[in-house]
């Protein structure tokens, strides 16, 4: 039933935005099978309060680390934050550690999502320079790129101090299947350099390391 995909993708921790999306077509294929929109109604439904739901929680979590640091992040504190019940946390979230793990994968979302606006604008800002110098171009994203970075504590700053204490903290706080998942989306945001790392390379804006030179 559609409404079972729909409660196997909320139990999975999965990604359900996207689920979301094709459950609103008006027909789609899941894991093989063909539901029609009127029988996704109820599916929708559920995963667009899972993901309000989630969205709240996560916030009030982001809230107390902000205030409290991660040694006041508890499920008892984030359910006080929002006036529920603590079991209604732990339907969400089955320990402090997959939280954790949300509010990191949400803090690299936001990070790339900043990316992705900035890479809209120097593209436009390029287009409308007249510029037809392709090894410029491509130096000019590089460039921007490595200022995007070197600004992101302050476009970003809850996000990166985030970060920065989960990644320092002595204490394993994310499941290793958790670190895997963070891990995706460090390696998404870091192909989007070398993206146009290779880019620039390409046009000839710059070199690529030769060891014959004795290159590092």
């Amino acid at each position: 039933k559609a409404t079972d995909v729909a409660l196997t993708y909320m139990q999975g921790n999965r990604p359900v935005q996207r689920l979301v999306e094709q459950l609103n077509m008006t027909q789609e294929k899941i894991s093989g099978i063909t539901f029609h929109r009127m029988k996704l109604a109820p599916a929708v439904e559920i995963l667009k309060a899972w993901i309000q739901g989630t969205d709240q929680l996560l916030a009030a979590a982001s809230d107390i680390v902000n205030e409290s640091g991660l040694d006041g992040l508890t499920m008892q504190a984030v359910a006080d934050r929002v006036d529920c019940a603590v079991g209604t946390i732990y339907t969400y979230f089955n320990s402090k550690a997959s939280l954790i793990a949300a509010l990191q994968a949400n803090a690299m979302q936001t990070i790339l999502a900043t990316y992705h606006r900035a890479a809209e604008q120097w593209d436009d800002a390029l287009d409308a320079s007249g510029l037809d110098d392709p090894a410029v171009e491509s130096l000019v994203r590089v460039l921007a790129y490595g200022q995007l970075f070197l600004a992101g504590p302050e476009l970003n700053p809850r996000e990166f101090e985030f970060l920065q204490l989960a990644f320092t903290s002595p204490v394993n706080l994310v499941s290793v299947d958790d670190v895997s998942a963070l891990t995706s989306h460090a390696l998404t945001l870091l192909a989007e350099g070398l993206v146009l790392i290779d880019s620039a390379v390409a046009s000839g804006a710059i070199s690529a390391p030769d060891p014959g030179r004795g290159d590092d």
